[in-house]
């Protein structure tokens, strides 16, 4: 089994022959193109002459402009534009990337409308690192927004997440007229570039925490809005969904706008929320479940 596990590694490397080191912060010049076009390219040195070294490390062009034809991923890479004078050792990086299209599942969440941040995740697993840049902005306010970048080294062992800072000042009627838009740039060791840029609600992002402080007293069982939705609640009302279990084994569950329920029987107890006033809005993750079949309750 160990044998057939290293000749699978040995082949996904020798597949990806044409990888390099990823930069660990997104350059600062870049260039996109597709499989089988045509790219040029500049060097961003003031200096007349100048040398440029291909991802091999090979001279290939001593011009201030680099052209590059059919285009593919074995020319992808980090070029090196370099002062052509042995007294000057100046010298900047362009990157070259293959432009692919974005169909990774990206998700989108805030925990309340008031929210700082956007949490983001995308559903896929890489093979290789990852460097991935994003931000979140109102489309009349673009010029002030900001990118927030990380490398994801270990892509491969789990599901990409990342936060985007967005404004926490949130007026419903502002949905329509000045939405939120998300940029999402990817770049992988390949060279891949991938990106995203999306316009979203966030009616449909916000999904509430779980209720919280579940707690029996007397004939009822009380909880309160989870502690991340804002005040006042009569702004946003919620409403729940209890799922519990009766001492005879019977399952019920209930919708209801109240903070509470009547505890008659109840073995097992969960509660979550969604908006009260949108059908669409996302239920919240159950709360964790209590039992008041054992021993005290307070």
């Amino acid at each position: 089994m160990r044998l057939q596990q290293i000749l699978g590694v040995v082949l996904l490397v020798s597949g990806f022959s044409h990888l390099q080191a990823i930069p660990e912060k997104w350059p600062e010049h870049y260039h996109v193109g597709t499989i089988g076009s045509d790219l040029t390219i500049m060097c961003p040195l003031k200096a007349e002459k100048v040398k440029w070294m291909s991802p091999k490390r090979k001279a290939v062009s001593h011009q201030k402009t680099l052209h590059l034809t059919d285009l593919d991923y074995k020319k992808a890479g980090k070029y090196l534009c370099l002062v052509d004078d042995h007294n000057q050792s100046q010298r900047s990086s362009v990157y070259v990337l293959i432009q692919e299209p974005s169909h990774q599942p990206f998700k989108f969440e805030a925990n309340s409308y008031s929210s700082p941040v956007l949490h983001c995740s995308i559903d896929e697993k890489f093979y290789f690192p990852v460097l991935v840049r994003a931000k979140a902005y109102r489309w009349k306010d673009s010029e002030n927004s900001t990118w927030v970048q990380t490398l994801h080294k270990n892509a491969v062992k789990s599901t990409i997440t990342f936060t985007i800072p967005i404004s926490s000042a949130f007026c419903p009627h502002e949905e329509h007229a000045n939405p939120f838009l998300v940029s999402v740039e990817m770049m992988t060791e390949e060279m891949e570039y991938r990106k995203l840029d999306k316009p979203i609600s966030m009616a449909d992002v916000v999904v509430p925490g779980a209720p919280e402080n579940i707690i029996a007293r007397g004939d009822w069982i009380h909880w309160t809005y989870p502690s991340s939705w804002p005040l006042p609640h009569s702004f946003y009302p919620l409403l729940f969904q209890v799922k519990a279990s009766r001492r005879d084994t019977k399952k019920v569950t209930a919708i209801l706008e109240a903070t509470s329920y009547s505890k008659r029987d109840i073995c097992t107890f969960q509660v979550r929320c969604r908006e009260l006033y949108s059908l669409s809005s996302h239920w919240s993750p159950w709360s964790p479940t209590r039992n008041f079949c054992m021993g005290p309750t307070n």
